[in-house]
């Protein structure tokens, strides 16, 4: 994944790497490339919309999911991390994670209205 690979250049940089190089790459790849889907430090769940030159670490995030785990209806709205700093990535969902996401919103739409309380439809990626 880019943010592996990210980490272990910032890590071998003037070890393994020249460190001027390391830093004129580092500063020109997608660490998190739109459409990833992240999870930050609040427990949130969002996917990448868009990638800041020179604040890669800092993505635009459009949140699904909300610090309680519940979906979250689409409204457009993106948490710009450059400048809320009190969240950040905390992890890079595997495939089988944002799979589970999508069961979840489907045995949810498909319980009858009786059993299930209002709950946006999660967002679907392009």
């Amino acid at each position: 994944m880019p943010h592996d690979a990210y980490e272990i250049i910032m890590a071998s940089r003037g070890s393994r790497f020249d460190p001027e190089i390391a830093t004129a790459f580092l500063e020109n790849i997608a660490v998190y490339p739109v459409s990833t889907i992240v999870e930050l430090n609040t427990g949130e769940i969002g996917t990448v919309v868009g990638v800041l030159e020179k604040l890669q670490t800092r993505p635009l995030i459009r949140l699904l999911v909300d610090a309680n785990g519940q979906l979250i209806a689409y409204t457009g709205v993106v948490a710009d991390l450059s400048e809320e700093l009190t969240r950040y990535i905390v992890k890079v969902l595997k495939p089988e994670e944002i799979l589970a996401l999508g069961k979840a919103d489907a045995a949810y739409h498909q319980a009858s209205s009786e059993d299930r309380c209002p709950l946006p439809q999660i967002p679907r990626f392009p």
